[in-house]
């Protein structure tokens, strides 16, 4: 798929526009004096584009909106729904500075906090912890939260909260 910057889309019958899809960034000037923030890449309707039906189920995006922040759009590419979440995945997982949230909304720079596992080592992060340990890092999050009892055999605790 090549990206169309600056082109019109071609449609070819009025009804179509509807159903076109666009991979979507959107960005928010937080400050006058730097670029924007890129807050995430989205594959999504074009309709759905300027309605920020995407944007409003992320919390990060709509504190941007509370705070009456300038939102810059771009419209990356169009295409099949298929084509456009390659791309758009495709783009999130490539660049160099990455968007603070993921496609879904979730804050992907979230404040990570440090964990402690039951064989002494101390992570960074659940992800980090997953990685090393070959188990899964939703599995952590649960385990963290009270909804199972261990991971693979291990268990965790936040780091700070051991004295």
């Amino acid at each position: 798929m090549t990206p169309q910057h600056s082109n019109p889309m071609i449609v070819h019958k009025m009804g179509e526009f509807p159903s076109a899809w666009c991979v979507a960034e959107y960005q928010v000037v937080q400050d006058a004096h730097n670029p924007p923030v890129s807050m995430f890449i989205t594959a999504t309707k074009l309709v759905d584009v300027f309605t920020f039906s995407e944007a409003l189920r992320n919390s990060e995006w709509r504190n941007c909106i509370q705070d009456e922040h300038q939102i810059v759009v771009w419209i990356i590419s169009t295409g099949t729904k298929v084509e456009c979440m390659r791309h758009a995945n495709h783009l999130i997982m490539t660049r160099a500075v990455k968007p603070r949230c993921n496609m879904y909304g979730h804050n992907v720079f979230a404040h990570t906090k440090r964990i402690r596992c039951s064989n002494g080592e101390v992570y960074e992060s659940q992800l980090e912890a997953a990685r090393m340990l070959k188990i899964n890092q939703g599995a952590i999050s649960l385990h963290l939260n009270g909804k199972l009892k261990s991971v693979g055999g291990y268990t965790f605790t936040y780091a700070d909260e051991i004295k």
